[in-house]
């Protein structure tokens, strides 16, 4: 059934989804299940969610689907796609160098304490 403002299922927008309802059956519950998550995480980025409760949903497709909403991301939004590919760089090299920064200040700490260890009288 069809209203005249709104159709009665999402149309899918990207390539991908159509790629995956394709490749998908209707008879497997797995493939119908993916299908109807990605559609609606598409339908997400293309309107937005549209409540709190909806954006918490948003979230965890995005987190069970993260390959195939970078797939969607980057067909719909190009910009953000590219947007979260330099904030996720920026972060892993952020993450590195508080890396090497926490692993050098535990090799001083082991440094000082085996100077303390010794004037202890300890030994090595």
């Amino acid at each position: 059934m069809e209203t005249k403002d709104k159709k009665e299922f999402y149309e899918p927008k990207s390539n991908f989804v159509k790629m995956v309802i394709k490749e998908s059956s209707l008879s497997n519950n797995s493939d119908r299940k993916k299908a109807e998550d990605l559609l609606l995480l598409e339908r997400f980025v293309s309107e937005g969610p549209n409540s709190f409760q909806s954006a918490l949903y948003k979230k965890a497709l995005e987190n069970s689907y993260s390959n195939e909403y970078n797939e969607i991301l980057k067909e719909l939004k190009p910009e953000e796609y590219k947007r979260i590919q330099e904030e996720k760089a920026m972060q892993r090299i952020e993450n590195e160098e508080s890396k090497k920064a926490y692993q050098k200040e535990k090799s001083e700490k082991e440094k000082r304490y085996k100077e303390w260890w010794l004037r202890q009288g300890g030994n090595e």
